[in-house]
């Protein structure tokens, strides 16, 4: 007779770091540190800098690389030693092109051009339609905010917090479709 309980938090991120997805954004954050932040720029939007990545599928062409200019004059010779400052600034340049996918576009591009630059996200979990997805669907979001941009890592259940935020958010996404 099958067990009809769940996996625990535990269980499940345990699965999630054995899993290709877990070394799958390694790569592909390893591919961004590795070619600098000029290339960063001009193709935040693709995977392994060939084709467009599936988050990004939902914008045109002439969006995209009217992105790649806003983001590569705001950023211009700026140094960042923080996340959430690059975030500021990636989404005021992306704002007026990338309404239809916002908060996930902002994070995917913070992420990766940040990843050149050796900024990573560490204090907040930032929230876009996948994560608070896959917080409902934990039922998680009784204890955590899910109506806000970002929570504080802290806010999260421990298993979560030591998973970091950038695999916790990649983790999150997961759960909403359904693999873990």
């Amino acid at each position: 007779m099958k067990s009809t309980q769940k996996p625990s938090l535990s269980q499940r991120i345990a699965k999630y770091k054995r899993s290709p997805y877990y070394c799958d954004l390694e790569l592909q954050l390893r591919f961004f540190r590795c070619h600098g932040l000029k290339m960063a720029i001009k193709n935040w939007y693709k995977i392994y800098g060939t084709k467009t990545h599936l988050h990004q599928r939902k914008l045109n062409n002439y969006l995209l690389k009217r992105s790649v200019r806003n983001i590569g004059s705001k950023l211009n010779g700026r140094n960042y030693k923080s996340f959430e400052m690059l975030y500021k600034d990636i989404e005021s340049s992306l704002q007026p092109s990338c309404w239809k996918n916002g908060y996930l576009a902002y994070y995917d591009a913070t992420l990766r051009i940040g990843a050149s630059m050796s900024v990573s996200p560490r204090k907040f979990l930032y929230i876009h339609a996948g994560t608070r997805k896959g917080l409902l669907k934990l039922k998680l979001s009784q204890t955590v905010p899910t109506n806000c941009i970002r929570i504080p890592m802290n806010a999260l259940p421990k298993p979560m917090q030591k998973l970091g935020s950038v695999h916790a958010e990649n983790f999150l996404c997961f759960v909403h479709i359904g693999k873990f």
